[in-house]
């Protein structure tokens, strides 16, 4: 049987009527049930309602699905005996630009990243940290010839890439959509939430949170109507759509912004880890495609681009904890716990001595005041940023730590991803958490080279609280997925 698939930059269609059985079985394929979905599901049935926990991106009735599975439902029918036909009905952005890219060394694993980005027109890019994921991104933009949105989902990274992308295109001016400024150009780095703001997308908060107050402060929020319709006018010229971070494209919010652009027929994911732990990673899958690059930790160590690391998981020697639940488990066996708190910061002040350029990680506000006091005290010179820091001064206490001025910093989850400080020599992780995606975006803040930099060191914790006395062992799976890292347990 022949079947007609539609295809636009966004959605496709089935235009074949196809049987109930094969309906079915596509939309299961493209279906998922994300972590809790089945205590959602069990009070909908207590209501009467019928749902099973499942988010379904195949549609039955209008069998339309996010362009991303196409690759996906082509194999299903093709598993079934079915010839598929595309009919093309794809927009294209109708500008072409010429771009003179310099100031980057090549790579050949970048190089084999950019081929792969043309030649596929679409998908996902796992590089690791430390890879160079702008310089990939720069030359593909500059190999498409085409406008581009690179999309970030922090301040510091809206500037971290304005920077690298102002030297590698040293002829553009590049734009700015985020902090409040507004600025549209051929190539622009744009935060989500302020793409949301532009694209009338319902925004949802969530933790590394920080522009959307900062928009409602500036003068060109109060524009908005007109600043819109600039930007539908923009978009419009937008052929390459690039996300930063993709893992956190299964917020709704970043997964409309993605589908922003209508012409864009280009579209690249980038990350160091691009999965879920809650079970949701088709919906990443579905906004960019299946997976087109591998570029491992352990590849670039062997190559020298990276530094090897030495895990260290130390065991919590206080048993202290109060409360059943998780948060208030977590605040007194965390947040609260003096002598896990000292342990923690005589890890980092030995480091410290050690002549380590050391970074301190924390999930909450409280717990970074009470570690920054714990380390003054010890003598050392510990400085703490949040994303309640102003931005000056957070963009000043990373300028010293790159420089040597600031030995000992605390942060934030701000540090999670995006952080470029190759003299950094230690990571401490003083919160806890079992997520393997924040397991390799930490890490990769310490494994930047640096001259004299031979060796670098995570330091984490194994503690003894319910609920988190095994969140390290999820941690060490994905750690254990890279040969080239030394893992130990004390």
């Amino acid at each position: 049987m022949k079947v007609e698939i539609e295809l636009t930059n966004t959605e496709c269609k089935v235009k074949t009527p196809l049987d109930p059985t094969t309906l079915a079985i596509l939309r299961a394929e493209c279906s998922f049930k994300p972590e809790g979905s089945e205590y959602m599901a069990y009070n909908y049935r207590k209501r009467g309602a019928k749902w099973d926990g499942s988010k379904k991106l195949f549609n039955i009735q209008s069998r339309r699905f996010p362009v991303g599975l196409l690759h996906k439902v082509t194999g299903l029918l093709h598993g079934m005996g079915n010839e598929v036909e595309y009919i093309n009905n794809r927009k294209y952005a109708p500008d072409e630009c010429e771009y003179q890219i310099d100031n980057f060394e090549s790579r050949d694993y970048q190089t084999r990243v950019v081929y792969a980005s043309v030649t596929h027109g679409n998908g996902i890019i796992k590089a690791a940290t430390g890879s160079g994921k702008t310089t990939m991104a720069a030359r593909t933009i500059a190999a498409i010839g085409k406008p581009a949105v690179f999309i970030v989902h922090t301040r510091d990274l809206l500037y971290q890439t304005i920077e690298a992308f102002s030297r590698i295109f040293p002829n553009e001016r590049i734009g700015q959509i985020g902090d409040g400024i507004f600025e549209f150009r051929n190539i622009t780095v744009a935060t989500m939430q302020s793409l949301a703001i532009l694209g009338d997308v319902k925004y949802e908060s969530y933790k590394y949170d920080e522009d959307s107050q900062t928009i409602k402060e500036s003068k060109e929020y109060y524009q908005r109507e007109e600043l819109k319709k600039k930007f539908i006018d923009h978009a419009k010229h937008v052929g390459v759509v690039m996300f930063d971070e993709i893992q956190l494209i299964c917020s709704q919010t970043a997964y409309s912004v993605r589908f922003l652009f209508d012409n864009a027929n280009y579209a690249f994911g980038y990350s160091a880890s691009p999965w879920r732990d809650d079970g949701s990673d088709m919906m990443i899958e579905a906004a960019f495609g299946a997976r087109i690059c591998d570029v491992t930790a352990s590849e670039l160590i062997d190559l020298g681009y990276l530094v090897q690391p030495h895990i260290q998981i130390h065991k919590v020697q206080d048993h202290f904890y109060t409360g059943k639940k998780y948060a208030e488990i977590y605040e007194s066996a965390i947040v609260q716990n003096p002598m896990r708190n000292l342990q923690v910061a005589n890890d980092a002040y030995e480091q410290y001595l050690m002549g380590r350029n050391t970074l301190v990680l924390i999930n909450h506000i409280a717990h970074g005041e009470a570690m920054e006091e714990i380390l003054k005290s010890l003598g050392a010179p510990a400085v703490f940023i949040s994303g309640k820091s102003r931005m000056k001064y957070r963009r000043q206490v990373i300028q010293d730590m790159r420089d040597g001025k600031a030995p000992i910093v605390i942060a934030s989850t701000i540090a999670d991803v995006g952080l470029d400080v190759p003299r950094l020599q230690t990571v401490v992780e003083a919160g806890a958490g079992k997520s393997s995606v924040t397991a390799l975006q930490r890490l990769g803040r310490v494994m930047r080279p640096f001259e004299g930099k031979d060796s670098c060191y995570f330091i984490t914790y194994r503690d003894n609280a319910p609920y988190l006395k095994t969140q390290v062992d999820n941690k060490i799976r994905i750690w254990s997925t890279e040969p080239n890292f030394i893992i130990e347990e004390r």
